[in-house]
């Protein structure tokens, strides 16, 4: 029995099409991006060859987090990013100055959005005015 077994998984790519049983030394494994992940370098084949002592040859992960569009703060409030960060998974929450009341949503995430893009999951919300009734 020559060959070699299930190949490594990887956080950021993902075998293109479906796998085989086994695999023969010479054969090889073409990867791809993840949803919500990019090539770190565009336009490098990312495989892995089945070698002739049936081991896998080694593939580092190639692909890299999406990132979503930079967030405005709002008028009146601010933008609080949760991980540090725009990339794909991230979580951002907003809050209001004194005075003023969050209209919307306040947290949002980065997911995944049409075809292979990123986009934040929620519009931004609007911070308003609070206005004090007066009673007579």
């Amino acid at each position: 029995e020559t060959g070699c077994d299930d190949p490594p998984r990887f956080v950021s790519m993902k075998p293109q099409g479906t796998l085989k049983p086994s695999y023969s030394p010479g054969e090889q494994i073409v990867y791809e991006c993840r949803l919500g992940f990019q090539p770190v370098t565009p336009g490098q084949v990312l495989a892995l060859v089945c070698q002739d002592n049936n081991t896998w040859s080694s593939l580092q992960e190639g692909c890299k987090k999406r990132r979503c569009p930079t967030l405005a703060d709002p008028t009146n409030g601010q933008v609080i990013l949760v991980n540090g960060s725009t990339a794909f998974g991230s979580e951002v929450h907003y809050v209001c100055n004194n005075g003023y009341y969050l209209l919307g949503t306040n947290i949002s995430y980065c997911e995944v959005s049409s075809g292979t893009g990123v986009n934040w999951s929620d519009n931004p919300p609007t911070c308003e005015k609070i206005h004090h009734h007066h009673h007579h």
